[in-house]
């Protein structure tokens, strides 16, 4: 491959190239593609669908995307990306953004436990002094809402009497998560190009276990 001599060194697009000069600048399809995974992430995390999020980003890179809020504090749902020119008949499809998302998230560093857990507790604390108020002068449901945060805190810091089965519960949990991400760990160290292979072979393969299942279903109709 082109460049893969002793000074070579990956550009921000992921190809090599000769050390000699200075690094080329990202170019718009790369800053394009980051962008795209941004807002897959964002905009899948407020519950869209992976085809809303390509109608809208497909929108957006034309210049026609939904604007939120009204009046002078009318804003885009999704921003552009600074100094980036967008090609006039920029679309991008449902199954380039679910790529994108795996992508985002094959990539992404979480933030430490103990820092997701001072979060935690920061956001808990502020919703049981908001319930104090009302708790005073006797609000039931005030009170609830408080029995409910304090129970969550005990359950997240560990302080309460668990029940076996949810720890049991918890365990698997964690056990799945520790899988996932040794699998997505695992997937960061591949190229541009072989996560994409991968990302086409798993996509046949859900599509292949959904024609069978789908088949069976039928064969199980068709005989009753």
């Amino acid at each position: 491959m082109a460049g893969r001599g002793p000074h070579a060194h990956r550009e921000l697009d992921g190809c090599y190239a000769a050390r000699a000069g200075p690094q080329k600048p990202p170019s718009a399809r790369h800053l394009i593609a980051i962008w795209v995974q941004e807002w897959a992430v964002r905009l899948r995390r407020l519950g869209s669908s992976f085809e809303e999020i390509a109608r809208e980003l497909s929108k957006a890179g034309q210049g026609q995307g939904t604007r939120v809020g009204g009046g002078l504090s009318s804003r885009p749902l999704v921003e552009l990306p600074q100094g980036v020119t967008f090609p006039s008949d920029y679309r991008i499809s449902a199954r380039a953004v679910l790529k994108a998302f795996r992508r985002a998230h094959a990539t992404r560093v979480d933030l430490a436990v103990q820092e997701l857990r001072t979060v935690a507790h920061e956001r808990l604390e502020n919703l049981y002094l908001a319930t104090q108020g009302a708790v005073a002068r006797g609000d039931p449901g005030a009170v609830r809402a408080a029995v409910i945060v304090l129970r969550e805190h005990a359950r997240i810091f560990g302080y309460a009497v668990p029940d076996p089965a949810v720890l049991e519960a918890d365990r698997k949990d964690r056990d799945r998560e520790t899988e996932e991400r040794r699998q997505w760990a695992a997937i960061a160290t591949l190229t541009l190009q072989e996560r994409e292979l991968l990302f086409d072979l798993l996509e046949r393969a859900e599509a292949q276990l959904t024609a069978q299942t789908k088949a069976k279903t039928d064969a199980v109709t068709s005989a009753t």
